[in-house]
């Protein structure tokens, strides 16, 4: 079929297009809402991180040995397993610790190059935390729990840098001090360069080992119930104009497709080009529908091309001319009664 078949096919099947269309609509409206209305979750709020003080940025450079740590850690941190089960440990509710991961919603200060419309904390080294969850308390309660995990995390986080930072110091002193008593001494470096390297180390161990381990992490802003809200979100298509413009597109669509499939599967002659196909005749005209002016001149046409035998195929033409006979007259055309010439 070419495209101007399809196109008739269209044509002619309008009525399938405009049924199928309206039945479309009518289920559309009439259909209960296809879409869940999710139930109602609380959401709560909270802030959490190392916010900027009088001498400068808390959390300048991540510092874990001064208790710095960057809100790129802090988001890092946020999503752990060691966190997440925590917070499941300090609330005791039958979660997964996905769900958990999928009810808090962590927020960082704005980047740069962001959208201006982008959400952020509003605050450089301090991210804010958002939980929802089917109920007030609930909601309240993972938060608080996951403030209170950060929290710890970021403790251990320190203390580790810090624990770190000894065994690497002591190491390093041994090193010195081992090369000092052997002599074997570094290209360049003399005894006395050693020794105040060898000083120098010892201090800094001294220092270490009789600093105790702080963070500048605080909770900004604790989880409170003034900033629990409830949130209900429903699909879109329990819409009832949805649903209606969906089933009126289905409905067209189907119906498209109805008509196309009967103009296929209607195998009677009804265009010129199957009539030719059939017969292996050129068609001469086509007579236009009865309500059209046209009519009877084609059909005056048609009756004085049709008194006269339809010429044969060129093959049988070709065939009856080998065997000498002539349909033409054979078919007595040009002669009067009785087969003489008129």
């Amino acid at each position: 079929m070419e495209l101007s078949d399809y196109w008739g096919a269209l044509v002619r099947g309008w009525w399938l297009i405009v049924i199928f269309a309206v039945g479309g609509l009518v289920v559309g409206l009439a259909l209960p809402s296809l879409g869940t209305t999710s139930p109602p979750r609380w959401v709560s709020t909270s802030s959490i991180g190392s916010p900027p003080t009088a001498t400068g940025p808390a959390n300048a450079g991540g510092n874990a040995l001064a208790g710095n740590i960057t809100t790129d850690q802090l988001l890092y941190y946020g999503t752990t397993d060691k966190v997440l089960q925590d917070v499941l440990h300090a609330t005791g509710y039958p979660m997964s610790i996905q769900a958990v991961r999928e009810s808090i919603e962590l927020i960082g200060p704005a980047e740069a190059g962001a959208p201006a419309n982008a959400p952020a904390s509003g605050t450089n080294g301090v991210i804010d935390v958002r939980v929802s969850a089917p109920t007030a308390a609930m909601s309240i309660g993972i938060n608080t729990a996951f403030c209170l995990a950060m929290e710890i995390e970021v403790a251990n986080q320190v203390q580790t840098a810090h624990n770190d930072a000894i065994s690497n110091t002591e190491a390093t002193l041994a090193r010195v001090l081992l090369e000092g008593y052997t002599n074997k001494l570094p290209f360049g470096v003399t005894r006395s360069a050693i020794q105040i390297q060898i000083n120098t180390l010892e201090n800094y161990l001294a220092g270490l080992v009789v600093q105790t381990p702080s963070t500048t992490f605080q909770v900004t802003q604790a989880p409170e119930a003034t900033n629990v809200t409830k949130i209900t979100s429903t699909s879109t298509l329990s819409k009832r104009p949805v649903r209606a413009a969906a089933g009126l597109g289905i409905g067209v669509v189907l119906g498209l497709l109805a008509a196309v499939a009967l103009w296929m599967l209607d195998k009677r002659l009804k265009t010129a080009k199957r009539a030719q196909a059939a017969f292996a005749y050129p068609v001469v005209a086509e007579i236009p529908a009865d309500s059209s002016d046209a009519t009877e001149p084609y059909r005056l046409l048609w009756l004085s091309v049709f008194r006269e035998p339809l010429p044969l195929p060129p093959v049988e033409q070709n065939r009856q001319l080998y065997q000498g006979e002539d349909p033409v007259l054979e078919a007595g055309v040009g002669s009067g009664p009785g087969g003489s010439p008129a």
